[in-house]
């Protein structure tokens, strides 16, 4: 069987590793085969924290392989994520969807100890339900989505970083319940805003002030 450069470099790095050294985990354009292989060995990383997947296609199994090792941050890129039954996760603290393809955003309601999340870009047209947004979260991104129940967002009460970039807001009502000290909004809110938000909430405007993964420096001046 012959293996593209990619996989030669990452299967290298896996076994060159002690597994019990690896804390984080980059999965990107693997074939399925090398995908089910790499999934079964993370049962065998204790120390495993963060995964990054890119350019698969994620069952319901496979997901929860995956989360049932304890990581505490789940980045997906260019992923499609197909609709099944996931078991409510306590441990995902971190979950960054770019890009993807989701049949189904009620598996958000499965981990409610979410702390950061952010959707960008979905390929889907399915809208996102915004009930089905855990409320524990402090930062929250939903840029250049498909929104339906925004008004839910406002019983997000420990938000302080909120990102709607890109994304069409029907009302701003939802901000009055939010102690947000950063809001990233397009231009045209801005006439509106004031009244929504206290003094010490920076607004932003342009998406070169944010960038896309949480794992790198998240605001620039």
């Amino acid at each position: 069987m012959k293996l593209n450069e990619k996989t030669k470099i990452y299967l290298e790095s896996i076994f060159n590793k002690e597994i019990s050294e690896i804390t984080t985990e980059d999965l990107a354009n693997l074939n399925n085969i090398y995908l089910t292989a790499d999934i079964s060995l993370i049962k065998l990383m204790p120390n495993l924290k963060s995964i990054n997947l890119e350019n698969m296609n994620l069952n319901s199994r496979d997901l929860q392989v995956i989360l049932s090792s304890g990581v505490t941050e789940l980045n997906l890129k260019k992923c499609t994520l197909v609709k099944g039954k996931i078991i409510q996760n306590d441990s995902l603290q971190k979950l960054t969807i770019l890009n993807c393809n989701i049949d189904d955003y009620s598996l958000l309601k499965m981990f409610p100890k979410l702390d950061y999340l952010s959707i960008h870009n979905p390929v889907s047209s399915n809208p996102l339900d915004c009930n089905l947004i855990p409320t524990e979260l402090t930062t929250l991104r939903l840029e250049s989505c498909n929104l339906r129940n925004i008004q839910n967002i406002g019983n997000i009460l420990n938000c302080n970083m909120l990102s709607l970039l890109g994304t069409t807001v029907s009302s701003l009502d939802f901000l009055d319940n939010l102690p947000l000290q950063s809001l990233y909004i397009n231009e045209e809110y801005n006439a509106t805003i004031s009244s929504h938000i206290s003094d010490e909430c920076e607004v932003y405007n342009d998406f070169r002030l944010w960038r896309i993964l949480p794992n790198e420096s998240s605001r620039h001046r």
